[in-house]
């Protein structure tokens, strides 16, 4: 039932992050929305461990993900994650001293803050 939440879905978040299963590099990819998360274990980090989850090759609405070229496979619309935009941005501020980038970490994070006040 989880599944199929996510995948009728409009916006569905998707990651994936490595961990360990009795010793061995597994990863835990993890599939969301605002209501329900759907967690599954694989040795693959890619399209093998996204189709063996059953949930992406379905999805048809806004994917957000952190832009891995593996999540690109797929026939949904496609948005990156803020979060990793701004790890992004503090990267290329940090190593590349380009305030810009730093001012469009505050700027984004001026969104969210006034997205959150407005749902509230």
């Amino acid at each position: 039932m989880i599944k199929e939440k996510i995948i009728t879905s409009p916006v569905s978040n998707f990651d994936e992050t490595g961990m360990k299963v009795n010793g061995v590099r597994h990863w835990l990819h993890v599939a969301s929305n605002n209501k329900y998360t759907c967690y599954f274990a694989h040795s693959k980090r890619g399209t093998e461990a996204f189709n063996a989850m059953g949930i992406l090759p379905e999805f048809k609405g806004i994917a957000v993900h952190d832009g891995w070229k593996s999540y690109n496979g797929y026939e949904c619309d496609h948005a990156l994650c803020n979060a990793h935009l701004q790890r992004e941005l503090t990267g290329i501020e940090e190593n590349y001293k380009q305030i810009w980038a730093k001012e469009m970490k505050e700027l984004l994070t001026e969104i969210k803050k006034y997205t959150d006040e407005c749902k509230e």
